[in-house]
């Protein structure tokens, strides 16, 4: 059996496979332009990208990932609901089907939306059977649940689907799943989805991104492209024409801010979080805001690979439902 959790997010693409693999891409989508010329210095290899080239039926091209960021003139990055109808969101479908999933094999698929967007999942399992029956695969299943159930089935669920510790399951837990753009909350207890406990906020890691892009800019004139300022976070320096420049206390400002944002809409969908038994820490943007959130929630940890978690524990959840369903 070959089942597949697929997380595309905002700012990136995540998938993994119980066949062994797992891939990770900026959810960037752009028209196939002629390459660049790369300058090949003493041998060396060319960078490897998270990235590559998806043609449609209509044998229109697409780079999708790195390559699209470097490659494409007008880059596709949509953040609104939206965009589960959009051509670029098929493209970033077309690319984990291509790269994982086998054309003889009948996958079994768990994937996610926002929790605020959780009433669009017919038309996410649509687009998904779409992409398929583009390959002439047939899937056993697929699920769409809501993104931060991700993370929770891999607390809970081993490598092989199979449950790790059942009073763990009957917890009741709070879950934050930070992501580029958007932060989703999500309460659980004794295995029920509690709609009440749970919503998304439009804040994430872009946040602190486009507070130095914009401090870049007003002061020395430097335009920084979104993913130079990943590597400026985790330097806390800025180069302008030479000049190396400290923008650590900046940067402290702009999580702060966004993590102030998230606790209080925390507190306010969990009543302050005392009922809660754990909170559990996931996303992208898991490790950067971390320490600021447990000042916030005491009973707060970080699950285990928090970039890959969602996307893991669909795998794991796709083969536990199979082994229930005999």
């Amino acid at each position: 059996m070959h089942a597949l959790g697929v997380d595309v997010g905002y700012g990136y693409t995540k998938a993994v496979s119980s066949l062994g693999k797992a891939l990770a891409f900026p959810s960037a989508v752009g028209l196939a332009e002629a390459p660049g010329y790369h300058i090949d210095l003493n041998g060396a290899d060319q960078l490897p990208t998270r990235g590559g080239l998806v043609t449609l039926e209509d044998k229109v091209a697409y780079f999708y990932g790195d390559k699209a960021i470097r490659a494409s003139r007008i880059l596709h990055q949509p953040r609104d609901r939206q965009w589960l109808r959009s051509r670029p969101y098929r493209v970033l479908w077309e690319a984990v089907v291509g790269s994982l999933v086998l054309p003889v094999t009948h996958p079994v698929i768990v994937t996610g939306l926002p929790v605020s967007y959780f009433t669009d999942r017919t038309t996410l399992g649509d687009v998904v059977r779409q992409v398929l029956a583009g390959r002439d695969i047939t899937p056993a299943s697929i699920t769409v649940v809501p993104q931060p159930f991700g993370s929770f089935c891999a607390r809970l669920l081993d490598t092989e689907g199979r449950m790790i510790n059942e009073q763990q399951a009957m917890a009741h837990v709070g879950i934050i799943d930070i992501g580029h753009f958007t932060t989703d909350l999500m309460e659980i207890k004794e295995l029920e989805f509690l709609q009440k406990g749970s919503g998304s906020l439009e804040v994430g890691v872009a946040n602190v991104l486009d507070h130095i892009r914009r401090v870049a800019h007003e002061q020395w004139g430097r335009y920084l492209e979104p993913s130079e300022c990943e590597g400026v976070i985790e330097s806390g320096k800025v180069r302008v024409k030479g000049t190396v420049y400290d923008v650590a206390a900046i940067c402290e400002v702009a999580f702060a801010d966004v993590a102030s944002a998230i606790a209080a809409f925390a507190r306010q969908l969990w009543a302050g979080g005392e009922a809660l038994d754990a909170v559990i820490l996931t996303g992208g943007g898991a490790d950067l805001f971390a320490d600021l959130l447990v000042a916030e929630f005491s009973h707060l940890s970080v699950i285990d690979s928090p970039f890959l978690a969602n996307a893991q524990g669909f795998m794991r959840y796709a083969l536990y439902r199979q082994q229930e369903d005999g």
